[in-house]
This record gives structure tokens, sequence and C-alpha cells, in this order.
């Protein structure tokens, strides 16, 4: 008796956290298609599955600042991302106390962020996917997978320093590739823009 009640419970146990694994794994649906841009000090970093978890704090005129919480990549591409900044650790890519900036796509109203992260409680309404950063030396970074990356275009931004950027970065290629070229997707810049960033990629989109 005391053998089958010790396989109940691992069996419990294993379910218990098979469903922890499939709450956080999700797609592009649970998000809107209009950005959020956040800049903030890190104060919390966790490069680990299911996704790599950052915690901003965002400088406020008074008051201690206000708290986003910044959903990643799963780790497989946070080791990707790394080799293709020259295989550096993830401790070097990011730590607490770099300021960042942060192009993130917020949940869509009816998905609860506790409902996946529960350690990670952010609060209201400043939990996103961050699809873009812009790192401390002002260099931007591919991050997440879900997002429609060419809705990252600021209006200050020069179509030369997003045809650096995708071309140095393949992540991001791919991503704006398949974005501007999907039809059904909310496109927000002009389309000029996306044409003349297109142009000038070494690597033209299929």
């Amino acid at each position: 008796m005391h053998r089958r009640t010790s396989i109940c419970i691992l069996l419990a146990m294993a379910l218990m956290a098979g469903a922890g694994v499939a709450v956080a794994h999700h797609s592009q649906g649970m998000f809107v298609e209009t950005p959020v841009w956040v800049t903030g000090v890190v104060v919390r970093y966790r490069p680990v599955d299911p996704h790599v978890m950052v915690e901003l704090q965002e400088p406020q005129a008074s008051g201690p600042g206000r708290k986003w919480i910044i959903e990643g990549p799963r780790r497989g591409r946070l080791e990707w991302i790394l080799q293709n900044n020259g295989g550096i650790r993830d401790d070097q890519i990011l730590k607490v106390g770099d300021r960042i900036s942060v192009c993130g796509f917020p949940l869509r109203k009816d998905w609860d962020p506790t409902r996946m992260y529960a350690d990670w409680p952010p609060e209201q309404g400043r939990f996103v996917h961050g699809q873009v950063f812009v790192m401390p030396d002002g260099r931007m970074q591919s991050w997440g997978p879900y997002g429609t990356i060419d809705n990252c275009v600021r209006s200050r931004d020069t179509a030369k320093t997003w045809t650096t950027f995708l071309n140095r970065d393949p992540l991001a290629h791919k991503q704006w590739c398949g974005a501007v070229g999907n039809k059904q997707l909310a496109h927000h810049t002009p389309r000029t823009f996306l044409d003349e960033v297109s142009r000038g990629l070494a690597e033209q989109c299929q």
C-alpha cells in the first residue's frame, strides 16, 4: 500500500509540473499587435525556461517608479542570441542595474499573467512580452518571439537604424521578413518606411 501511495504521489507531482510548463507556453494570439515602449532599470533577471524573465523599474517624476514584468524567449532561443553576440554568457548580455528600453506587446485583456507566473506579479497592466531591447550601449537586440516587430518602429527611428539592426541580428531579420510579408497583420508603420528598410537588407526577404 505504501508503494502504491508513493507512486500516486509521484504521478501527481509529474502532472502538476507538466501543467505548469503548459500554462507558461503560449502563442502570438495572447498578445495585442500594438506595443508599448518602456525605459527602466533591470532589478531582476532570470535566464531560464520556460521563458527568460526581467523585472524593470520605470522611473517616475515622483515616487519609487513603476514595476514592469518583461517576458522573453525560452532558454534555447537565448542560447542562440548569446552565440550571435560572440558566445557571451547570459550574465553578460543583461544584468541587474542595466538601463534598457523595451518594445513589448501587452497581453490581451482576457489573459491574466498570474496564471502563468505567480512569482512574477506585475503592477496592473504592466506585463508585456518583450520583442526588441535597446541595450545600455544603444544597440538594438532581438529578444522574444511574439509580436509584430515592424510595429516597434518609433517615429524618430531612421530606416538606416533598422537596416543596420536587421543585418546584424538574424533573428530580427527573420521576424521582420515574416511580419512585412504577412498582409493579415496590422502594420502601424508606413509602407514606404518598411520598403526602404527591406531594400537595404543584405539578404533580401524571400
